[in-house]
This record gives C-alpha cells, structure tokens and sequence, in this order.
C-alpha cells in the first residue's frame, strides 16, 4: 500500500516548521505505510532537541586505552596472547573425534596429490624434484601449528614457483663447456680445468666428467638461490605480520590478482613446452620483457631436434589426464567428493615403462628425474644472502602475491564453513612456512586453489589433514624415494600444465566483468597483457599502477547531478533516471557522490559550475564591472554640477546637463545630498527606485535559482584542502545573494569545513539533517522575502506550482 499525502496546514512551533502529514491508502506493491510527524530540523535545533554528546575521546585517551590493555598481565591475556600466535593450542584440545574419519579420507587423498604435484613445481622452480617433496612436507606441519584457517592447504603453487624459476634464472649462470675448437675460452679457471685432463696416451680433457661436476655445482647453486630468496621472502612476511600490515594486500584488487594469476600462466604454460617436445637442455632461459616471445621463437627453431619419445609420453599422458579429471569434477557427487588420483597412476605407469624400458638410455634418451636422495637434508643457512639487496624487490612481490592468493582463498572457505580468521595471523604463519624451511633446502609456498578444494571436498574438517597428508610425504621422503628416479620431466610437464586449467578459465569472468564494470574489465585485461608480455614484475607493477589509475579516476569523476523530488515524498532522486522527479522551483539540489580531497578539488568545482549552469566567478566579475561603471557615471555628473554651481552661483538643483536635457529627480536628489540639504518624502521615493534600479541592475547577474542546497550525505570525508574550496564556492554564491545551505553532513566533515573557515559564511542553522528539511526552509525563508510575512499559507496549496504540494504540508 501507499499513502497519497492529504496537505494540512504546517505548524509553526518556536518559529521552526513542523512537517505533517495525513495519510489515504492506495494499493500498491507493498503495505508498509510510513507516517511521520515532526519539525524540519536544522543542525543547531537537532542537536538541541536530542541532546547531542558533545564528549570526544582524545587521541591521548585512545592511547591511554590502547596501551592498558596491551599491558595487562593477567593468565588470561597472557593465554591469549599465545593461542593467537600459535592457534593449534586453542582447537587441538577440543578436537572433536567425529572429524576423524573425514580428516584421514582428505588427508590421504590431498598426500597422494602432493606426490606428483611436489616433483612437478620443483621442476617449475628450475630445482631439482627432491626439493619440491621438501617443500611440500616441512611447511605443511608449520602451517598446521599457525594457520587459522581449517581448510587451507599450503604447499607448491604454480605462480609463486615460476618467480623463484625467474630469480634462480637471473642469478644462477649456464653451464657451457670450456674448449673451444679445441682451446680453453676466455675466462675460464685454468686450475679447474687441468682437473680434468688425464696424462695417458696423450693429454685428454675428460668433457664429460667435467659437464657432470659442472651440472651438480649448478643444481646446488640453484637451490641455494631459491632458499635465499625464500629466507628473505619468510623474513618480509613475518615483519608484515608483526606490524599488522595485512591490509596491504588490499592494493591488490581482484581483477589484479586475476589478470596477474592468469598472464602468469601463459609463462608457466611456456616454460613446460620444452619438456613436451624433450628439448629442455636446447632452450635458452629468457627472461624480462618480451621473454616468453623469445622462448617460442627458440623453441620452433630447435623443433626439428625435439625427442619423439618424449613428444609420445607427452600425447599419452595429456588426454589421459585431462579426461580422467575432467570425470572427476563431473561425477565428484557420486564418488564422495575422493577423486581418482589420475596424476600419481600416470606417474607409476610411466615410471615403470621408462624403467623397464632403459627409455633414459640411447636410443630414446629421454629426460628422467635421476637422483632422488632419501632421508631428510641437514639445517644449513642459504648461503647467498649477500644477494638480498638485489633480490629484495623481487621478493617483496612473492612476499605480496603468494599472501595475496593464500588470504583470498582462506576467506573464500572460511566465510563458507561460517569461521573466522585473523588476516594478519596467517601473514604471519606463511612467513614462518617460508623462514624455517629455508634452512632446510625449501624454496618458497603459497595456498593452493585445487589442493584445498580437494581437502575440503573430501571430507577435511581442520588443519589435522596437513600432518596426515605430511605421513605419506614423510614415507616417500625416508623410503619411496628412489622409485621415482626413472619419471620423465615430460610427464611432470603434463601436470603442471594441466593444472593451468582453473587458471586459464578465468577468461570466462571478463564478459560479466565487462557488464559489471567496463574499468575493471580494462585493469584485469591489462594485467594479463602485461604480465605475458613484459613478465610477472613489471606486468604487476603496471596491473598495479592502471588500478591506481582507476581508483583516481573514479575519485575524480563520480556521480554528480541536480537532484528532484518525488512528488508528495521526501525522496529525492536524478529527474533523468525518474522522470517523476521535479526540481523545486528556484531551488537547486546539487549532489556529489564521493568525498572531497585535494585531488578532486578542482574537479568538484566545475561539477558545480557545470551542472548548475553558471559560474559565480564570472559574474561577480561582470557585476563588480557594472557597480564601478554606475558609481563613475555618478561621480561624474556629480562633478559636472559642482562646476556649473561654482560658475553660475546657481543652487545647481535644477541645472540642465551638456545636451540641455533637465535632471532626472534621481540626480536631483544626489545634488541635494552632495550640499548637505534635507531630503524630503519625495526625495525618498526618489530614493526607493533608485535601490530598486540597482536591485535590477544586480538581478541582470544573478543565478536562475534562490537557494543551492548541497547534498553532501555521500561525502565520508573532506580534507583541509578540498574543504576550503567548498568554503570559497558557498561564499561566491552568496555574493550572488543565492541563499547556500547544506544537509545530511556527517560531523566529521562539518568539523573540517567549520576549521576552513565555513562558519564565518554559513551559520549552523543553515546546516540541515536531511536535504528535505533544507527544501522545507528553502521554501519558507524565500516566501517570507517575497511576500515580507513570517508564514503566508496559499490557499490554493500552490497548486500553481507543478507537481509540487508545498513542502511545508509534507511529511516523511
């Protein structure tokens, strides 16, 4: 139902306007009616009215405050103090055994993934397998003792690995062999060399043995690298952690994560490419601008040389793959949400074929793991820290990405399960996941998205699956281990790749991203071209800077109209969207949806000038011109009767000008004044039409409206800057003499106008609760200059005025 206003006529309580109204029902959509009786409220008489508080907390208070609580020593802080940092202690206890089957199915199956998703992503990192089996056991038991999050499965992941691939790239040297034609190259260490020369029939330089030595050297520098920059990265995190800095990842909005996520896939896709044609020792490492460009053009070049054996296991393996997971997600109901593990299967088969089969041996020379070591490594410190201050901007970027995609998946399970997570909390446990695991030959770990769907899918319940998942990592660590020497890297190939999947198929948001936001659809469309074509830290650094852009451009530019009334409501809305919206006659609603600082200043000035039609600046100039050119044609006969009283010794009064036209009673008047005589009733009519005559004058450069009410209930903040702009436009406009007034401010933001200088132009009584209130005085006050009453009722109920019942008989 809807209630259709019958108009009363408006009290009159205090010299305040009392809005009332009655109400008729029609039928409508709803039956909710609203009936309100009240006055229309300025700032002054609603805060008088309901006792406003006028005590604020000092900012000594707040740290008075803060710093008691932070020192109080009771058990019960100190407990909790210590279930925050190490949040295992708080649920292990009250570990309910009705998870223990669920969390045992998911562990299972999550440890059975792990296997071959370990050795594939250190194939991804540039390190050897072992060490992504590392990396895939010693950070998941951390994470177990510090996460918050129940479902979160922590380990490799593809975009955080190919950074460390691009570090370990940068700083680890190819090998090459150090004859040439027969002679040592330039630059080579002559004592390293004589090693391998042996003195029998001759002096031969053993090439293989020295490549060998040279290829492990390298494997060990590459791993030392890659622990280094995890080291600094666990470092950065845990600094981030402990000074609460979690919100920075908010910089990082979704079409950047996405765009990034999905432009790093494309490198990731190209660094496999190489292993599925077996041409991984011809292929240069590229990186930097245009690196993945280059990667293609070396490998088409070398395709004549590629491996057929590997290029066979590489088409076995890939629709075999595919197919089966893609029956997984299809059938995941039926099958209780445990998938078949179609990766480790493949990983067992094609082992035992390359086995059997001696496929590393000539004449398939296929590209195997090799040497698997069991048992776990010794603690040793990274021993290239002195590269941090050329890594470090490299690893703030890792530090930044992999807490990013980690939060956001932890968010998206937990705001599922109904659970809470401390953001800053899990910064601080993936440091720990990155600092500790670092001296144990680990490179750097993320969340991942397809590990953590699968736990939480099959069953898991808490972070129990991460130590039973850690059992079967921890077997094949001591025991397994060797088995797997014999895997093709092209097999491994085939996972990581087939994992980009969830990856690529973000490409399917952009057409509902580009009908929900047409900015957002070019930042996440930028980033990805960025990050394929320049790589993943400058595409970042342009994702980045284009969504800052963004953010400043919709700062600029946000909605700004002329609002209209709703007939025979108080609802005020853009006449162009509701075409039953009035503007009220005279009066000008200008709204602006956003806040006001120094980068918008400008910019909501001539939002004003343009949508109200005029700019004061202008006509203060034009009418300040006019008043000086009246007041010198004044002066001026002025002048001209002074002298002709000086030669005639006539009074002047009536004293014909150049042309012998007579003067005007105003000029009469004036020389009267200008002698000292008396002015008579006559001479005060004179008077009276010459104020009116300058009224006209003024008229001629003034608005079309009496009153300018600013919307500014969209404003949550102001700074000192944007508000002394606001200050300069109310005071132009009232020069004008076009009555300001402001409504539905927040306290805040009247306290920063009030600060610049806005008080000495606009008294609080101008400052109104709502923008209808402001129209109800609008109204009021300009009908009392018109008609010089305090409060004159038509009777008519200004029917003349189109769609509009009087404001003053109208109610909430």
């Amino acid at each position: 139902m809807i209630s259709t206003p019958q108009p009363q006529l408006p009290n009159i309580v205090g010299g305040e306007i009392t809005i009332n109204i009655a109400f008729v029902h029609q039928p409508s959509k709803s039956d909710a009616n609203v009936n309100v009786t009240r006055p229309a409220y300025n700032e002054v008489g609603f805060n008088e009215a309901h006792a406003k508080n006028e005590d604020v907390i000092t900012v000594k208070q707040k740290a008075s405050k803060w710093l008691s609580k932070q020192t109080d020593c009771s058990l019960t802080r100190i407990w909790l103090i210590i279930v925050g940092f190490i949040p295992v202690l708080g649920w292990l206890p009250r570990y309910k055994l009705r998870y223990l089957t669920g969390d045992a199915i998911s562990g299972m199956t999550v440890g059975i993934i792990r296997i071959p998703q370990g050795m594939a992503y250190a194939l991804l990192a540039n390190v050897q397998p072992v060490y992504g089996l590392y990396s895939c056991f010693f950070p998941v038991l951390l994470w177990f003792v510090f996460t918050t999050s129940k479902h979160t499965s922590i380990g490799t992941m593809a975009v955080v690995c190919l950074m460390i691939q691009n570090l370990v790239a940068k700083y680890v040297p190819e090998v090459s062999s150090p004859l040439v034609n027969g002679s040592l190259v330039a630059g080579a260490d002559a004592e390293e060399f004589e090693k391998y020369l042996s003195h029998g029939n001759g002096t031969v330089f053993d090439e293989e043995s020295y490549m060998a030595d040279q290829i492990s050297a390298q494997e060990e520098m590459k791993i030392q690298v890659a622990s280094t920059a995890t080291l600094l990265v666990g470092i950065i995190q845990i600094i981030m952690g402990c000074f609460r800095l979690g919100f920075l990842t908010n910089l990082l909005s979704d079409p950047v994560v996405q765009g990034f996520t999905t432009g790093s896939a494309f490198h990731v896709l190209t660094s496999q490419v190489k292993y599925l044609f077996g041409l991984d020792k011809s292929i240069g490492s590229y990186y930097g601008p245009f690196a993945i460009i280059k990667t293609y053009v070396d490998i088409v070049k070398n395709l004549p040389h590629a491996n057929v054996a590997e290029i066979v296991i590489s088409l076995i393996c890939f629709p075999t793959i595919y197919i089966v997971k893609h029956f997984n997600d299809k059938y995941k109901k039926k099958m209780r949400n445990i998938p078949f593990p179609i990766e480790l299967v493949m990983i067992v088969i094609v082992t035992s074929a390359s086995y059997f089969g001696h496929l590393d041996q000539p004449p398939y020379n296929v590209n195997t793991v090799k040497h698997i070591p069991t048992g776990l490594p010794s603690f040793q410190v990274p021993k290239y820290t002195y590269l941090w201050k050329d890594m470090v901007s490299d690893c703030v970027i890792i530090s930044i990405i992999s807490f990013a995609i980690s939060l956001s998946l932890t968010k998206i399970f937990a705001d599922k399960h109904g659970y809470e997570i401390d953001p800053n909390q899990e910064l601080f446990a993936l440091g720990i996941c990155n600092l500790i695991p670092a001296f144990l030959s680990s490179f750097a770990v993320a969340a991942s998205l397809s590990r953590t769907a699968i736990q939480e899918s099959a069953g898991g319940n808490t972070q129990l699956v991460s130590v039973l998942s850690s059992i079967l990592m921890l077997i094949v660590l001591l025991w397994l281990g060797p088995l797997f020497e014999p895997v093709p890297k092209s097999a491994l190939a085939v996972i990581i790749i087939i994992a980009l999947k969830n990856l690529f198929l973000q490409f399917e948001k952009l057409k509902a991203l580009w009908a929900v936001s047409k900015l957002d659809f070019v930042i996440w469309l930028t980033t990805c071209l960025a990050v394929v074509l320049l790589g993943v830290d400058y595409g970042l650094a342009v994702g980045v800077s284009v969504a800052i852009f963004a953010l400043i451009l919709r700062i600029q530019r946000p909605e700004q109209i002329l609002l209209g009334r709703i007939p025979y409501t108080d609802l005020y809305e853009n006449p162009k969207r509701y075409p039953d919206a009035q503007e009220v006659p005279g009066v000008k609603i200008f709204h602006y949806a956003g806040s006001l600082c120094f980068t918008n200043k400008e910019a909501f000035k001539e939002a004003v000038f343009k949508v109200l039609g005029c700019n004061p600046v202008v006509l203060l100039a034009k009418k300040q011109k006019a008043e000086r050119n009246y007041h010198r044609d004044v002066q001026s006969k002025d002048g001209r009767v002074n002298e002709a009283i000086d030669k005639t010794g006539d009074d002047g009064l009536t004293l014909a000008d150049d042309n012998g036209n007579p003067p005007t009673p105003e000029e009469v008047r004036v020389r009267k004044r200008n002698r000292g005589g008396s002015v008579t009733v006559e001479d005060s009519s004179v008077s009276s039409s010459e104020d009116s005559l300058s009224k006209k004058n003024s008229a001629d450069y003034a608005p079309e409206f009496h009153t300018l009410v600013v919307d500014a209930s969209k404003w949550s903040f102001i700074d000192s800057t944007a508000a002394r702009e606001v200050v300069s436009i109310v005071s132009k406009f009232q020069a004008l003499g076009v009555r300001v007034l402001l409504a539905s401010a927040t306290s805040h933001v009247l306290h920063t106008l009030d600060g610049s200088g806005l008080n000495q132009f606009m008294l609080r009584d101008k400052v109104f609760v709502t923008v209808h209130d402001a129209c109800v005085y609008a109204e009021r006050a300009q009908r009392m200059a018109v008609t010089g009453s305090a409060l004159e009722i038509d009777p008519e109920g200004y029917s003349h005025l189109p769609g509009y019942p009087g404001f003053d008989a109208l109610a909430l």
